[in-house]
């Protein structure tokens, strides 16, 4: 796509030729400095017209190498699948070209997942239909959804656990919880980060140190376990 001048000097009158690629490629095929835009590589030949002594002698050529344009990209694979039963730990490889610094950064359902920058992504906390990423600083990547089986009893709709507000900035209340149900807040990576106990059917969680990003909260009793995602935006 770009253009490059060509120059000759010496003879006079000049006649500028293709020999092989791009015909038509010069804005002006009878001048010393003409504009060559050719999209292959392309041999030019040129010759001064006003002498005809050794012809052969003064002639010359000059080849423009064009290099096909390059654009960085980014796909990502799932091991062991993304049909998966619940708690199955399953991990993402990003293969990356046309990128020689590549930076990382893995998504779910098109929201930042703390700290997972590296080529690899993995995660044993996915629910059904979510949607994985990775944006590479010079690409993103295809999508991957998730199709979890779950493997556990919830708790039952008529109980209605809630939070909110959701997104919240790491303050919320956890609403409709019987006395005695365990919490955990688990990073993407199933790494327990809170645990505690439900004291009120309205119970306050404060978690204002953790950084943006996705979390999951289980609230788990002797009735069965619920996971609800919570959303940190500071």
């Amino acid at each position: 796509g770009s253009s490059v001048p060509l120059h000759v000097t010496g003879g006079g009158g000049y006649q500028w030729t293709v020999v092989s690629g791009t015909a038509n490629s010069l804005n002006n095929p009878n001048t010393a400095n003409p504009i060559a835009s050719p999209t292959v590589t392309t041999t030019y030949a040129v010759q001064s017209t006003n002498t005809s002594f050794c012809p052969q002698l003064n002639k010359d050529t000059v080849t423009v190498t064009v290099v096909p344009l390059t654009y960085p990209s980014v796909n990502i694979i799932v091991s062991p699948d993304s049909n998966i039963n619940s708690g199955t730990n399953v991990v993402f490889i990003a293969g990356t070209a046309n990128c020689s610094n590549p930076g990382y950064q893995w998504k779910l359902n098109g929201t930042n997942i703390p700290g997972a920058t590296n080529s690899t992504f993995s995660s044993s906390t996915l629910n059904d239909n979510d949607k994985i990423s990775c944006m590479l600083s010079c690409a993103v990547s295809n999508v991957i959804t998730m199709h979890v089986t779950s493997s556990i009893n919830e708790l039952s709709a008529e109980q209605g656990i809630e939070v909110y507000p959701n997104p919240n900035k790491g303050e919320f209340i956890v609403k409709n919880v019987l006395f005695g149900t365990r919490i955990i807040i688990c990073n993407l990576y199933g790494q327990e980060i809170y645990t505690g106990i439900a004291t009120e059917d309205e119970t306050r969680i404060l978690v204002p140190e953790l950084p943006n990003g996705i979390y999951l909260l289980k609230a788990q009793s002797a009735f069965g376990a619920k996971t609800i995602r919570i959303n940190i935006i500071n």
